[in-house]
């Protein structure tokens, strides 16, 4: 245990031994019993006095000492069971994230099939009819949806044109140590 706990142990044990001897004396029907008895007391009013807290025999103090050690006993088991709350949430959080990661893996190498309560309106009333039936819809670089296969002469696109977005991203180069 901590050294709090160590000391309320220590304590409890020294407050029962005291407690064992005052009786030991008290029952004592000799005349030194008495006289320890009395300067045992004397002592102990005296350390009062200067502000020193004695070591008490009597049942009050040794009660107060065992609620203490029941309550740090007590603060401990509520920070287990508050720990054991923490890391059932923890697991529980990582294995939703895992079965979200699985779910949008699966989803990524599925094709994607639009639902028809998703599709564009506009487009599935579009009037343009296919010219060649076995003409897939993804075309090979640099032809034309109508051209079956033969390269267009339209101007191809710089790639850099294409990466616009993702240079806006990025933010200037800056020189460390320099704000501003």
């Amino acid at each position: 245990g901590g050294a709090k706990t160590q000391r309320l142990k220590r304590l409890l044990a020294e407050t029962e031994k005291k407690r064992a001897r005052l009786n030991e004396l008290t029952k004592s029907q000799s005349e030194q019993g008495s006289k320890r008895l009395k300067t045992e007391l004397w002592n102990d009013a005296l350390k009062s006095a200067t502000g020193e807290k004695p070591i008490s025999g009597s049942k009050g103090s040794e009660l107060k000492i065992k609620k203490a050690l029941k309550r740090k006993q007590k603060g401990k088991e509520k920070s287990a069971l508050e720990w054991q709350a923490r890391l059932d949430a923890v697991g529980e959080a990582q294995a939703a994230k895992v079965q979200k990661r699985e779910a949008n893996l699966r989803n990524r190498h599925q094709p994607q099939v639009p639902d028809a309560t998703t599709t564009n309106p506009t487009a599935a009333t579009s009037t343009t009819p296919s010219t060649n039936a076995n003409h897939s819809s993804k075309n090979s670089p640099g032809t034309t949806p109508g051209s079956k296969g033969t390269p267009s002469k339209a101007p191809k696109h710089n790639n850099k044109s294409s990466n616009s977005n993702s240079n806006k991203a990025k933010s200037p180069m800056r020189r460390p140590g320099f704000e501003g």
